[in-house]
C-alpha cells in the first residue's frame, strides 16, 4: 500500500515537473512575442516619424494633445517616448491602425504570459507538495523495511521467502501437535480417563513394539476360550431365566422362599471366605515376590547381568518363579523387559534364547570358580546366530571373562575371529589356524 501510495506520488511529481517545462516553454513564447512586439512597435513609431529607436519600446504611448497646440490633428503630433528620442526629420503622418494592433497584441501577450506564470507557479507548489509526499513515504517505507530487516532478524530467515517457509512450517508443527493431542484425548478417552490413560499413552509412546506383538498372540490364543466362556454364560443365564420363570409358575411358593433366604445365606457365607481367600492369595503372591526378587540365586543374578549387558538393557533381569502345573508348584524361569513385562524364554527368537543361555552358563562358571576353581570355556560358534550389535556386544562379554578364565573358542568365519581379536585388544589373544589331515 505505501509502495503503491509513493509511485503515485512519484508520478504526480513527473507531471508537475514536465508542466513546469510547458510553463517554462510558454514563459520563453511569451518573451519571444514581446520581444516581436517591441521590434514591430519600434518600427510603427519610427515610421510614424516619433522617434528613433535606442533600445527597444520600453513604456506605454501616451495619447493627447500635442504640444504644437490644439489645432494640431491627433496622429500627426510628436509625443516623446522612453526609449527614443526627437528625430530631426519631420514628422510622417501616425499610422493609428497599426499602433492599435501593436498594443493589442502586446496585451494578449501580456495575459498569456501572466496566465502561464500563475500556471507554472500552481504546478511549482503542486511540485513542492508531491516532493514532501513523496519524501514522507520514502521515509515510511524506509521504516517499513527496517521493520522487516528486524522481523528477519529475529527469526533468523535470510529474506522473505525463507521467512514464508518457516511459517509454513509452524503452522504445519501446530497441526501436528493438534493432531498429536487429539490422538491422546482419544487414547485417554479409550482408556476411561484418568491415570490409566495417561498410563497407556506412557506406554503407547515408549513400549517396546515386539512386547505388544508377543501379548497380542496371547490374546488371540485367549479370545476364543473367551469366547466360548461367553457362550456358556449366555446359556447359563437363559437356563436361570428359563427355571426362575419355572419357579414363578410354581404353586410351592412358600418352600422356595424358604429355599431362595438359604442360598443368600449360603452366598453371603461363601462370599466371606472368599474375601478371606482372595487376602490370604495376595499376601502369599507377595511374598513370594519379594523372595523371588530378593532371595533368588547368585547365578540368576549373575545371568540377569550379563543378559542385560548383551541385549543393551532391553531385558533388565532373569529370575525363577513358581507356576502350578499338573497339580503342584513347579519353578519355572522367567525374563523381565526393561518395561516389567514377564515373558516366558519360549516366546523369545532363537538368537535371544541363545544368549540368555550363554548368560547363564556364564553366571554358572563365575559361581564355580568362586565356590572351587576357575575351568576352561569352550565354546563352538555361538555368535553365528546373533545381529552384529549383540555379536559385538557378546565378544566384549568373552573378551571380560577370559581376563579369569581359559577360553577356547572354535569358528569358521574369519570375521567373528576378527570381532573377538578386536574386543580383546590384541593382548593374550592366540590364533591358531587348524586344518584338515
Amino acid at each position: 500500500e505505501d509502495a503503491a501510495a509513493l509511485l503515485g506520488a512519484l508520478e504526480r511529481a513527473q507531471d508537475a515537473v514536465r508542466a513546469a517545462a510547458d510553463a517554462a516553454s510558454a514563459a520563453r513564447e511569451a518573451d519571444d512575442a514581446l520581444e516581436a512586439w517591441s521590434g514591430r512597435a519600434a518600427g510603427v513609431l519610427v515610421r510614424a516619424g516619433w522617434g528613433e529607436p535606442s533600445g527597444g519600446v520600453g513604456s506605454a504611448i501616451a495619447g493627447g494633445p500635442s504640444p504644437a497646440g490644439p489645432d494640431s490633428p491627433v496622429g500627426e503630433a510628436t509625443v516623446p517616448v522612453p526609449g527614443f528620442h526627437a528625430a530631426t526629420a519631420p514628422p510622417a503622418p501616425v499610422h493609428h491602425d497599426a499602433i492599435l494592433l501593436a498594443v493589442t497584441d502586446a496585451h494578449a501577450a501580456a495575459q498569456s504570459a501572466v496566465a502561464r506564470a500563475a500556471r507554472r507557479a500552481a504546478l511549482q507548489e503542486r511540485d513542492a507538495e508531491d516532493a514532501a509526499e513523496a519524501d514522507r513515504l520514502a521515509s515510511r517505507a524506509t521504516s517499513r523495511e527496517a521493520d522487516r530487516d528486524a522481523v528477519l532478524a529475529a527469526t533468523g530467515a535470510a529474506d522473505l521467502s525463507a521467512l514464508e517457509q518457516a511459517r509454513v512450517e509452524t503452522d504445519r508443527r501446530e497441526a501436528l501437535d493438534a493432531s498429536v493431542r487429539e490422538g491422546d484425548e482419544a487414547v485417554r478417552a479409550e482408556a476411561g480417563g484418568g491415570p490409566d490413560g495417561d498410563a497407556l499413552i506412557t506406554e503407547a509412546r515408549t513400549g517396546a513394539v515386539s512386547d505388544w506383538a508377543a501379548r497380542r498372540e496371547e490374546l488371540d490364543v485367549e479370545l476364543p476360550r473367551v469366547d466360548e466362556e461367553r457362550t456358556a454364560a449366555i446359556a447359563a443365564r437363559t437356563d436361570s431365566t428359563r427355571d426362575r420363570e419355572a419357579l414363578e409358575a410354581s404353586v410351592d411358593l412358600p418352600r422356595i422362599d424358604g429355599e431362595i433366604e438359604q442360598v443368600r445365606a449360603d452366598a453371603a457365607r461363601l462370599l466371606t471366605e472368599l474375601r478371606t481367600t482372595v487376602r490370604a492369595r495376595e499376601l502369599i503372591g507377595r511374598t513370594l515376590d519379594a523372595f523371588v526378587r530378593d532371595r533368588q540365586p547368585t547365578v540368576l543374578r549373575d545371568a540377569s547381568a550379563w543378559f542385560a549387558r548383551i541385549t543393551d538393557g532391553r531385558y533388565t533381569d532373569v529370575r525363577q518363579t513358581l507356576q502350578e502345573r499338573r497339580g503342584k508348584q513347579t519353578p519355572v524361569l522367567q525374563v523381565l523387559t526393561a518395561h516389567g513385562a514377564a515373558l516366558d524364554p519360549a516366546t523369545l527368537s532363537r538368537g535371544t534364547r541363545e544368549q540368555l543361555y550363554l548368560a547363564l552358563r556364564l553366571a554358572l562358571v563365575g559361581r564355580t570358580a568362586r565356590d572351587a576353581t576357575p575351568l576352561p570355556l569352550v565354546m563352538d560358534d555361538v555368535l553365528v546366530n546373533f545381529s552384529p550389535d549383540r555379536s559385538r556386544a557378546v565378544a566384549e562379554v568373552v573378551a571380560e571373562v577370559a581376563r579369569e578364565h581359559q577360553v577356547l573358542f572354535f569358528t569358521c568365519h574369519p570375521a567373528t575371529r576378527d570381532l573377538l581379536v578386536d574386543a580383546a585388544g590384541g593382548d593374550g589373544v592366540r590364533v591358531e589356524e587348524l586344518t584338515r589331515g
